[in-house]
């Protein structure tokens, strides 16, 4: 039994959607998985490449665990136990093509991946297993936050919502049409999305709720259309404001709040920080030639090695394919 597990990064908050919004990117991670013979022993093999290996410091290796302690067999030994099944061994060998710990939901595809490995194998060859709800919501108690992991498993634009009753996630998953395309920068450093997190306020004022929540609704209503009007290209650098995180996070990237504003001046009409940074994010009008644009020049000033890139929205989101 072989097949192949294919998963898209994601960019997540996209301004005021902080651990709401979720967008799935046309970079991939694809894991094929080989059932073992009962005495061998389960084997994680990594390959890389050109965008990860360019827009990383360090080798990529020396960032990931490929032993037992890797979220890859955590999460697929944790299926197989609230399944009752021992997990069989497996020889997993995984194609990295989304940069790691850059706020691109790296982990989100590792935890996915290993979920929905166990899966398969459950499903072929001990004819039981999981809804892709359920897979989900297990992923996020892995995870600790749905954001990256609702766009990566189903494609697009998904919000992901938690029932009070149930305290289990469904997701709105939104046609994204707006006319704008992405383009940014991988910095080639990553950080730590725990750290990350440690620097947001535990509490926020009443007036900060109220911000964010404008923001959140009119970015939804922006990238649900298709036809806009010349207002809305403003509207959306209003749309993508942020009181929670962003600013909170920049003492982390320096450079990233003067490359906001030096965007804005050649035409972006809506920047932000990708996830837990330090990849930084823009919206440019779909007929602009982004390709043209300097968009690492305070980046370059500075000295700091960064990687220029043009992701597309994925529609697709996790896929599945048996060898014959």
């Amino acid at each position: 039994m072989k097949f192949t597990v294919s998963i898209p990064a994601t960019t997540a908050n996209l301004g005021p959607g902080f651990d709401v919004w979720g967008l799935a990117l046309n970079l991939r991670n694809e894991f094929t998985c080989t059932l073992l013979e009962e005495k061998e022993e389960s084997i994680l093999e990594f390959s890389f490449s050109d965008l990860v290996n360019s827009s990383s410091n360090v080798n990529p290796e020396s960032q990931l665990e490929t032993g037992s302690r890797n979220i890859i067999f955590k999460s697929y030994n944790q299926l197989f136990e609230k399944a009752g099944v021992n997990p069989p061994h497996i020889h997993v060998k995984a194609k990295i093509g989304v940069p790691i710990a850059r706020g691109l939901g790296s982990s989100s595809t590792a935890i996915l991946a290993g979920l929905v490995m166990a899966n398969e194998i459950l499903r072929h060859r001990y004819k039981k297993s999981f809804e892709y709800d359920q897979l989900f919501n297990l992923a996020v108690e892995i995870e600790g936050h749905p954001d990256n992991l609702a766009p990566a498993l189903w494609g697009g634009f998904v919000l992901p919502v938690k029932s009070e009753e149930s305290r289990s996630y469904t997701k709105l998953h939104l046609d994204f049409k707006a006319p704008v395309q992405l383009a940014g920068l991988i910095p080639h450093y990553s950080l730590n999305t725990e750290r990350a997190r440690q620097l947001l306020p535990e509490k926020v004022p009443l007036y900060v709720v109220s911000f964010q929540a404008s923001r959140t609704a009119l970015l939804s209503n922006l990238a649900s259309r298709e036809n806009w009007q010349k207002s809305d290209f403003s509207l959306l650098k209003v749309a993508m404001q942020d009181k929670v995180h962003q600013e909170q996070r920049a003492e982390m990237i320096p450079g990233m709040l003067e490359t906001f504003d030096y965007w804005k001046s050649i035409g972006c009409v809506g920047s932000f920080l990708s996830g837990a940074g330090p990849v930084l994010l823009g919206f440019w009008h779909k007929d602009v030639n982004a390709s043209e644009k300097h968009l690492s020049k305070v980046f370059d000033e500075k000295s700091v090695p960064c990687t220029t890139f043009y992701p597309k929205i994925d529609r697709t989101g996790l896929t599945v394919t048996f060898e014959d």
